[in-house]
């Protein structure tokens, strides 16, 4: 079993006794358990979130911001990682934005509930490699996870066939553990490491599914899973046309999405 990292909130005391352990991860890449990140102890991370000025981070460029802000920190802290990615909701309304109060709230309301549906799909995925480590949502305000030293897909000029062999294993993982990401069509969403592995990030957007009869959840899943197959066929294709006959039966455009593309290029043609 994964590692699982304690919800911490304002008003829960932080016990020593809780501790990370070490587990395995599945690795797309070999589908065998590889060692997943060191251990890091929550009660550590809490504490320094406790004194972060979130605002000395440096901006993430690649990262979805309507979702909240986005900023790497390196900590120099003996028991943490060299580099975190902390993402947090868009802050409360101040005295001096009391004209767009309401629509500042709603927006605030709205990136603190899609941080906690990435911190819920991100610990259905501990056992995937293919996705960051997800350290925990601390004070329901921080959410922290493992930074992924690559570049996004849509800056990488000539891409290995087998990124896209280790990219189409990882999604498959993902839907096995119940997780659709919803928009792998955003390239930035895909970063290649050094090494040459593709990483899914940002899961702002992924639905979880649920147990039992879900009738609504289940049909949402379903589709968003095929957008994401469809994504991946678009990648590795540069568009749908000329799809080799193994990847034809991953490829299945709802009438829905092909709405929305030609809605999508004619804004672009008239903007």
């Amino acid at each position: 079993m994964g590692t699982s990292w304690p919800n911490f909130e304002s008003s829960t005391p932080i016990l020593p006794e809780i501790l990370a352990q070490s587990s395995s991860i599945i690795d797309p890449m070999t589908q065998i358990p590889t060692p997943a990140n060191p251990p890091v102890d929550p009660n550590a991370l809490a504490a320094y979130l406790k004194t972060l000025d979130f605002q000395a981070g440096q901006r993430v460029t690649h990262a979805s911001h309507h979702q909240g802000e986005v900023r790497l920190f390196e900590p120099n802290h003996p028991d943490l990682p060299a580099k975190l990615i902390i993402k947090r909701p868009f802050l409360k309304t101040t005295e001096r934005q009391q004209g767009l109060r309401l629509g500042r709230e709603i927006k605030r309301w709205l990136s603190l509930y899609t941080l906690k549906r990435e911190h819920s799909a991100y610990q259905r995925l501990d056992q995937v490699s293919g996705t960051p480590t997800c350290f925990g949502l601390f004070f329901e305000t921080y959410l922290v996870l493992e930074f992924i030293d690559g570049q996004p897909l849509s800056e990488v000029d000539d891409t290995d066939p087998s990124v896209f062999v280790h990219l189409r294993n990882t999604i498959d993982a993902m839907h096995a553990a119940g997780v659709a990401h919803g928009d792998l069509k955003r390239q930035d969403n895909i970063l290649i490491t050094p090494q040459g592995a593709p990483k899914v990030i940002d899961l702002g957007t992924a639905l979880t599914k649920k147990t039992g009869f879900h009738p609504i959840n289940h049909w949402l899943f379903a589709f968003l899973a095929q957008t994401d197959r469809n994504a991946w066929v678009k990648h590795k294709y540069s568009g749908y046309a000329g799809v080799g006959h193994e990847d034809a039966g991953y490829l299945k455009r709802s009438w829905l999405e092909r709405v929305l593309t030609y809605w999508r290029s004619r804004n672009r043609a008239n903007p």
